[in-house]
């Protein structure tokens, strides 16, 4: 149970922070990301997050987040 805590805690605060980075850019006037960005295939995806890790702008810049289970460009 402890395990599953604390999985659940961590997804709700990637979410969060996601969602975050998603209504400041959006806030911004900005809809797409300034540089190449992917094309996310929804039903596909699993929300594993292996696209977020894998992304190479993502430690400068948060491009792509999870959102509701599913990989979202957000900034």
């Amino acid at each position: 149970m402890l395990i599953l805590g604390v999985y659940l805690l961590r997804q709700a605060r990637t979410h969060q922070r996601s969602r975050r980075a998603q209504q400041d850019t959006l806030a911004a006037g900005l809809t797409e990301p300034a540089s190449l960005h992917p094309v996310i295939d929804s039903s596909r995806c699993l929300g594993c997050g292996a696209c977020v890790g894998a992304c190479p702008e993502q430690p400068q810049h948060e491009v792509l987040g999870l959102i509701d289970g599913k990989a979202v460009l957000v900034g």
